[in-house]
């Protein structure tokens, strides 16, 4: 079986890991972690510096790098066949897209349960992932963290 965790790198993304890791050792899965990088607009005004712009998004982006590999060898340490894979675009689009790449057989997400009128105003990436997968979703309760 193989596997694809998505993960926002928030306090919220060990509870995520943590259920992969009991349903990967209760079905030996193949893990995939993915950490999804939004990509900034381009916005170019007069105090605009794209040089500076360049090597924050690249320091932010090599942090992340680490905190996914962090989740990763929490996953390998205790017996998971993990990797770690990052992604930029949009959230939804790309955990499908890439479970579709890898063939995964199950997609798990958190949700951060904002409620009802959170998720009709601003949306959710576990919502939009529920409405437009068509492989099973595990969907990992977030109340408090």
């Amino acid at each position: 079986m193989k596997l694809l965790a998505a993960v926002d790198l928030s306090k919220a993304s060990g509870y995520v890991i943590e259920a992969v890791h009991r349903v990967a050792l209760a079905t030996d899965a193949e893990v995939y972690v993915l950490h999804t990088i939004i990509p900034l607009p381009g916005i170019a005004g007069p105090e605009f510096n794209w040089v500076t712009e360049q090597q924050e998004l690249s320091e932010r982006y090599l942090d992340e790098r680490d905190e996914l590999n962090e989740l990763v060898t929490q996953l390998v340490d205790a017996d998971v066949n993990a990797s770690a894979l990052m992604a930029q675009g949009d959230p939804v689009k790309t955990i499908l897209k890439q479970a579709e790449r890898l063939d995964a057989e199950l997609i798990v997400v958190g949700s951060h349960g904002h409620g009802m009128m959170f998720d009709a105003l601003v949306g959710s990436i576990s919502a939009g992932i529920l409405r437009k997968s068509t492989i099973p979703v595990l969907v990992v309760p977030i109340r408090s963290y």
